[in-house]
């Protein structure tokens, strides 16, 4: 679903995977069915560890349900495209290698 959703949005999709394998092992869900969330912060949301707290409302504005596989993935998409990696600095030495 990155790879789909990244190439739609013209966003490399390589990239996206990794960012997101950084973040969270490829996991929306927790064990328990819960939203996976956050070890150091747990406003940190889903498979691209979208934080709650700054981006739910815009999220929601946009018609993306980040507590949702598909939602956060569009997202995360929507957020590369305009204001590139910046959101996932904590995690660049991962995602970059």
């Amino acid at each position: 679903m990155i790879e789909q959703k990244a190439k739609e949005m013209g966003i490399n999709g390589d990239l996206a995977q990794d960012i997101a394998f950084c973040e969270s092992t490829n996991r929306q869900f927790a064990e328990d069915g819960s939203v996976l969330r956050g070890k150091q912060n747990p406003s940190d949301l889903g498979l691209f560890q979208i934080n709650e707290k700054y981006h739910l409302e815009k999220s929601r504005e946009l018609g993306f349900d980040i507590r949702a596989t598909e939602g956060n993935i569009g997202y995360a998409m929507w957020l590369i495209k305009r204001e590139a990696t910046r959101h996932w600095r904590s995690s660049k030495s991962c995602w970059r290698g």
